[in-house]
């Protein structure tokens, strides 16, 4: 009887540690698999559901009803079978100086087609505290930022943890890595609706055309043109698969345009802030408790928007821009609300105003969204 009871506890462990960071449960298409999914991210392709899944939606209560888009990404410092940290980037948060409350801010994980509020994977938690390293908006030197979750995401097959890299360990330059994220299809594009990815290599500095300022950021993507994160990806991961494990090693930021000739993405280097990662971690207020799929009432939060305005990124529509053509990866308009605007003869920030309301159907179920313009 002992020999039994001894079992099934062996067997429950091994349930309750059978995800472990950066080892999805669904694998990942490869780009040579991927050619009926081509010209998304910029340059990339739609992602199998869940095979980045410690991809996160990051949304920022901005300006009223309107919301600012990043990235982010699940992380895990401690053991255990749930996480409450996300690492995005501080540039989705600052606004001319300013940073939001903790209150402002929330997390979707588990999702993958945004128009579809009726996922079961999904989660939608409120953000408990947050930080960021002192971030510097003339440079864009330190863009990083950690979020402490209200309630702890349960792993599953849709939200695990990406692994961290050792302190300060190199990049590994040259290897051909991934950035995921919803962010649009083209500079000044309309946005994905399904999550993305797009290969990316990590270049040396002498490839990087000045954009690389400071020894805590680094290039990927190619000098051709045509593949790289755009707006809406910002905060989001780059990965590289090491020793059958996904590791993070950047943190989108910005770049010059999207896909230009000569002029890859900017990342901001994770090994270089993992000690400070692990040191706030144990500073930020706690959590409380975990969230499961389907707890909060899907479709109340509108899945696109404007992002926080930043002086010097020229991309983010409505605001003013400074001279170099920086752009920040933040969320753009929804491609149906630019549409309809056209047609009504204004642009975003033109001095238009109202309310635009979509109605979707997904499965016979509306989602109702509204936004402001």
């Amino acid at each position: 009887m002992w020999f039994a009871i001894v079992s099934v506890l062996l067997f429950c462990t091994s349930m309750v540690e059978a995800y472990e960071c950066g080892k999805p449960v669904v694998r990942m298409r490869k780009r040579q698999a991927a050619e009926r999914y081509f010209n998304r991210i910029v340059g990339g392709w739609e992602a199998v559901p869940h095979s980045f899944p410690w991809q996160v939606r990051v949304m920022t209560h901005q300006y009223g009803n309107m919301y600012g888009a990043c990235g982010g990404s699940l992380i895990q410092l401690n053991p255990g079978n749930s996480t409450d940290l996300v690492l995005t980037a501080a540039h989705c948060f600052e606004d001319n100086g300013q940073y939001p409350s903790a209150s402002k801010i929330k997390v979707i994980a588990g999702a993958h087609n945004l128009d579809d509020p009726y996922e079961s994977t999904r989660m939608e938690i409120g953000v408990q505290d947050f930080a960021h390293h002192l971030y510097d908006t003339s440079t864009n030197a330190n863009d990083i930022a950690l979020l402490r979750l209200k309630q702890a995401v349960p792993h599953s097959d849709a939200t695990i943890p990406v692994c961290l890299p050792k302190p300060n360990e190199a990049i590994p330059i040259g290897n051909v890595c991934y950035v995921t994220g919803w962010g649009t299809t083209s500079e000044d594009g309309a946005t994905s609706r399904q999550l993305r990815q797009v290969d990316a290599e990590i270049l040396n500095q002498s490839k990087c055309k000045g954009t690389q300022r400071t020894d805590v950021m680094f290039c990927a993507g190619t000098v051709m043109g045509g593949k790289d994160s755009c707006q809406g990806d910002s905060g989001g991961p780059l990965v590289c698969e090491t020793n059958g494990k996904f590791v993070q090693y950047g943190v989108v930021s910005f770049g010059i345009g999207c896909a230009r000739v000569n002029y890859p993405g900017v990342y901001a280097t994770v090994p270089a802030f993992v000690n400070w990662v692990n040191e706030k971690s144990k500073t930020l207020l706690p959590s409380s408790g975990s969230t499961k799929p389907g707890e909060i009432s899907p479709g109340k939060s509108p899945s696109s928007g404007w992002a926080p305005s930043r002086p010097g990124l020229s991309s983010q529509i409505g605001f003013p821009s400074l001279s170099g053509g920086l752009s920040s990866f933040g969320s753009s308009v929804p491609s149906d609300v630019e549409s309809l605007l056209s047609q009504m003869g204004y642009k975003p920030g033109s001095g238009a105003s109202g309310t635009y309301t979509v109605t979707t159907y997904v499965n016979g179920k509306p989602s109702v969204q509204t936004y402001k313009f």
